[in-house]
């Protein structure tokens, strides 16, 4: 399995198509986010976006953005900076999609772990933090991470339930 991870820029096919799969994947605005667009547009712009490639086709991505500045959906609907105790050494690990056809065979696990890598490398970043539905738990763990809190519920979607994850970068 030839698997290659890559920054991608917001004006680009390959993010483009990353933005369809998350929408037919998760919706368009799973959170119910006021102002949604625009605060996607400020994320894009201030995030690092990855693309994930398998045998040189684009199969998924991820986009990780930096807390402490009020932008994050988590930030903004759930408080998560009560939870975080070094913000801005924390990027939120969001927009996690892979196309249907290339699930399974480790493919979201180990581009994570390319990911996550790439930022310890890069930048001065040291630790990671997800808010997930219980059902990618399993695959956060299996990457390092730790369980925070459980059961977070955001102001605008009360019937959605997410659990709060962390990674230390440099226990990786």
């Amino acid at each position: 399995m030839n698997l290659v991870i890559r920054t991608v820029h917001n004006d680009t096919p390959e993010f483009e198509m990353l933005k369809q799969w998350r929408e037919t994947y998760i919706g368009l605005n799973p959170a119910n986010e006021t102002d949604f667009e625009y605060w996607e547009s400020v994320r894009d712009d201030c995030s690092y976006s990855f693309a994930f490639y398998l045998d040189n086709k684009l199969v998924g991505g991820t986009r990780l953005t930096p807390l402490g500045h009020s932008v994050t959906m988590g930030e903004r609907q759930l408080d998560l900076l009560k939870f975080i105790s070094s913000p801005m050494e924390t990027l939120e690990v969001n927009r996690l999609v892979i196309e249907k056809q290339a699930r399974g065979n480790k493919i979201m696990y180990e581009s994570l772990q390319k990911c996550f890598s790439w930022v310890l490398c890069n930048t001065s970043h040291t630790q990671l933090i997800a808010l997930c539905l219980p059902r990618m738990i399993p695959l956060y763990r299996r990457v390092g991470a730790t369980m925070i809190y459980e059961n977070l519920r955001s102001k605008r979607m009360p019937e959605k339930h997410y659990s709060l994850i962390n990674l230390n970068l440099k226990e990786l």
